[in-house]
């Protein structure tokens, strides 16, 4: 996939669904989420302590509750419509802009021993 067209195919999906088992962050994920595009993940550790279910994404552990999560957002939608809020939200909090500038900031703090 040329790199100027991810935008566009993202932003035609229904769902994007991330059923990978490891994942070091989710860079992918938030690629989709600032698309607009209604997130299905795996439930997984890496993802405990910032992607929230039900308010960022659908989370699922086993294949049969992708189906029925995947049924769900899209045939409802209402759901949809907050999944698609919800990973927008989740792709503006891991901007990163944002996360550049708070690394900036903290090597301007170490450099100058404020850390």
């Amino acid at each position: 996939m040329p790199f100027q067209d991810i935008v566009g195919v993202y932003s035609a999906a229904d769902v994007f669904v991330f059923p990978t088992r490891a994942e070091s962050y989710g860079n992918v994920m938030l690629e989709a989420a600032s698309c607009g595009c209604p997130l299905l993940i795996r439930d997984i550790p890496v993802y405990e302590e910032w992607v929230e279910d039900c308010r960022h994404c659908l989370k699922a552990r086993t294949d049969a509750e992708f189906a029925e999560k995947l049924e769900m957002l899209l045939d409802d939608e209402p759901l949809r419509r907050r999944m698609v809020e919800g990973a927008r939200g989740l792709a503006e909090e891991h901007d990163i802009k944002k996360t550049a500038v708070m690394l900036k900031e903290l090597y301007e703090g170490l450099a100058q021993g404020r850390v």
